[in-house]
């Protein structure tokens, strides 16, 4: 093999080599491009999902000063619509329902908030709340079992809560 072999070689090696650094090149961008877009979309996504809270937020918020159970239940029903998942928002209807002595229409509120957010035990103990005023204790007793099985300082609050003495 002579020189000119030699440098032919290792001329053609560093073209194949920078021909592959440029298509890897290449499709790292492309790559990158389509990240860059997917951050986009998470961004504006994101925005939606927090403006959709903050405006369920201050209609719960609002729904606490409104003596009219009707409009309180309205409110809370354009909150939930406004974002399902915002905390405390079936917790609150639910409430507005025992107002108006609609149980059914309450435990319905309160099973939703059990489902939305299963760790939370304020859920389970409002949902225990309807149903020891509905009467049916074994329910009553299964809610404060849920309630204590997913958040065991639940216990704590059970045990100074006036409404479960007698249970």
């Amino acid at each position: 093999m002579t020189v000119n072999d030699t440098l032919v070689a290792f001329t053609l090696l560093v073209a194949i080599v920078t021909v592959l650094v440029g298509v890897l090149a290449y499709w790292e961008f492309s790559q990158l491009k389509a990240l860059r877009q997917e951050l986009q979309l998470f961004q504006i996504e994101l925005r939606q999902r927090l403006f959709r809270a903050q405006k369920a937020q201050q209609r719960i918020i609002a729904s606490y000063g409104m003596a009219d159970p009707v409009q309180r239940i309205a409110l809370l029903k354009s909150a939930i619509d406004a974002d399902p998942d915002s905390f405390n928002g079936y917790n609150a209807l639910g409430y507005a329902y025992l107002d108006q002595d609609d149980l059914h229409a309450a435990i319905a509120a309160f099973k939703e908030a059990t489902i939305r957010h299963a760790d939370a035990k304020e859920g389970y103990f409002d949902l225990a709340e309807a149903y020891r005023r509905l009467g049916r204790i074994d329910l009553c007793k299964a809610a404060l079992e849920q309630a204590v099985k997913h958040d065991p300082t639940a216990k704590d609050d059970l045990a100074n809560d006036a409404r479960f003495q007698n249970l």
